[in-house]
């Protein structure tokens, strides 16, 4: 993974970025900087001699080189994903954080002595105000974003480095390892996460009539694959569902090399997972849950199957998917009743396992929130 920040000029992202590679052992690039090597003239001297558009230019070429890269923290410009193409890079490489101030705050910090062409009113740049007046709906457009006002950069690289970057490990079962990733956002890089784990590009995405609007179908238009969608509950994961999973996947081209997505809860996961294994005698998925009780039960240990009119769970097998992604964002549409029960599920594992995490879950604890 990489991590980006992005943020208005003077937020600290250099030096912000500078600390949380050194917490992660990562690299650290700053794109300005890049740019500057690579003009061989300051950002005002491009700013003066060859115009915005020339830097706008060297500034796309700096983000393309940068994403590519594995294990660097990237500072990017103030205004580097107003550009498209920009910003779709970033969002498939790792989380981009969104650093934030108030105005008093950015101009306390921004140093004299470095020019910043956008912000000199004497050369026809903007004030201050206004370029964040101009751009407060961009940075409120992203998901992470965490306030730096009352934070030290050593306060806010430890944040984002504890609380942001993706948890990674391996559930070792009787039937296999897989792996198993948590980050919140983290399905926006998830090209990245496959690439990175070994795995091709998922050829179709099973999903249920609640979650397919919900997050499937955007998934699918990020990834342009197809999205197949059962009646959601209990009552259709059964054999007739998993015929008719069959023929969508025949429908689509899939063979014994394709790679199946199953984005829902514990029962799009059995049944995902029970279609998977037993299509051309046993193929590759990624489980993607979106409720609490699919991402601490449902989703570890590989067990799959489908109900039959006398019990649950009557067939099924045990095949682990390749790859179960966390993302705790999935988990903001959850009704409550459901994150209760995920939460209830918890609580039993700290009962049976873990005095730490039973002291933690007490009533204030709350579903996870995208405001770091």
């Amino acid at each position: 993974m990489n991590l980006l920040l992005s943020g208005p000029p003077g937020v600290g992202k250099t030096t912000v970025g500078r600390l949380c590679a050194e917490r992660l052992d990562y690299t650290f690039i700053d794109i300005d900087e890049i740019i500057v090597a690579r003009a061989q003239k300051s950002i005002s001297e491009i700013f003066a001699q060859q115009g915005e558009a020339a830097f706008r230019t060297l500034e796309r070429e700096a983000v393309a080189k940068a994403v590519a890269q594995n294990r660097h923290v990237i500072a990017l410009g103030g205004g580097a994903l107003l550009d498209r193409e920009n910003r779709i890079l970033a969002r498939t490489t790792g989380p981009v954080v969104c650093l934030r101030a108030r105005e008093e705050s950015i101009r306390t910090r921004l140093d004299a002595s470095r020019a910043r062409p956008l912000l000199d009113e004497e050369k026809g740049g903007a004030a201050l105000s206004t370029l964040l007046r101009e751009r407060t709906a961009h940075y409120d457009s992203f998901t992470l974003q965490l306030q730096t006002d009352r934070l030290t950069p050593e306060a806010v690289a430890e944040r984002i480095v504890a609380e942001l970057m993706p948890w990674q490990s391996t559930v070792q079962t009787t039937s296999g390892g897989h792996k198993l990733v948590l980050g919140t956002c983290a399905r926006t890089y998830l090209p990245r996460l496959l690439h990175d784990h070994k795995l091709s590009q998922p050829d179709i995405i099973v999903t249920d009539s609640n979650v397919g609007t919900l997050w499937a179908e955007a998934l699918g238009k990020q990834l342009d694959i197809p999205v197949v969608s059962v009646p959601a509950g209990e009552t259709h994961k059964t054999l007739d569902a998993a015929c008719d999973l069959y023929d969508a996947f025949l429908q689509h081209g899939l063979d014994r090399h394709s790679l199946i997505m199953a984005i829902g809860g514990g029962m799009i996961g059995d049944l995902t997972g029970f279609a998977a294994a037993t299509y051309m005698r046993g193929v590759p998925w990624v489980n993607i849950p979106t409720t609490l009780l699919a991402i601490l039960d449902a989703s570890i240990g590989g067990k799959v199957g489908v109900n039959l009119p006398q019990g649950k769970n009557l067939v099924g097998a045990f095949h682990p998917p390749a790859l179960v992604l966390a993302d705790p964002e999935l988990l903001e549409t959850l009704p409550p009743e459901e994150y209760t029960s995920g939460m209830a599920e918890m609580l039993k594992h700290g009962l049976i396992d873990d005095a730490e995490l039973f002291d933690a879950l007490g009533p204030e604890a709350l579903p996870l929130s995208r405001d770091l």
